[in-house]
């Protein structure tokens, strides 16, 4: 489960230290990506959580924006054990959007990049372990339950 020299590179092209994490900016997020998508099933777990820290602990952060769609893309490249990481991170992410009054340009980006993958969550609840299948379909129920709200 290799990250493809395609989406590396789209990695390098953000600006990952405009953006707010919990503890700075974002410029180890492309390197937790990457560890997202490694054979090595502890450190890909090990970078779920530490992104989580980041974007989503204490409340979601701007770094969200550009993160969300990376992990989106990894939840189909990496094993079942990382994906349900992955669709942790987007609950968490989304029940702090959900909690957001008045949101801003970026949390309103972050809503949208959500919204625009729901065909992929529902591919989720087709296969794979219940366990993924019961994680993707709680995402699922939060997005649309809220989407028009938002």
């Amino acid at each position: 489960m290799r990250m493809s020299q395609a989406l590396w590179m789209r990695l390098r092209d953000v600006a990952w230290s405009d953006y707010e994490t919990s503890s700075g900016t974002g410029e180890r997020l492309p390197r937790l990506l990457q560890d997202i998508s490694s054979r090595k099933i502890p450190r890909a777990i090990k970078a779920s959580h530490m992104v989580w820290k980041l974007i989503c602990s204490g409340g979601i952060r701007p770094a969200a924006e550009p993160t969300i769609p990376f992990l989106i893309e990894l939840s189909q490249l990496v094993t079942a054990e990382v994906k349900l990481e992955i669709i942790d991170i987007l609950k968490s992410c989304t029940i702090s959007l959900l909690e957001t009054e008045n949101q801003s340009p970026w949390q309103k980006h972050t809503w949208i990049s959500l919204v625009k993958s729901l065909p992929l969550f529902r591919k989720m609840r087709t296969g794979g372990s219940e366990e993924i299948k019961i994680s993707a379909e709680s995402l699922i129920e939060l997005l649309q339950k809220n989407s028009n709200d938002q």
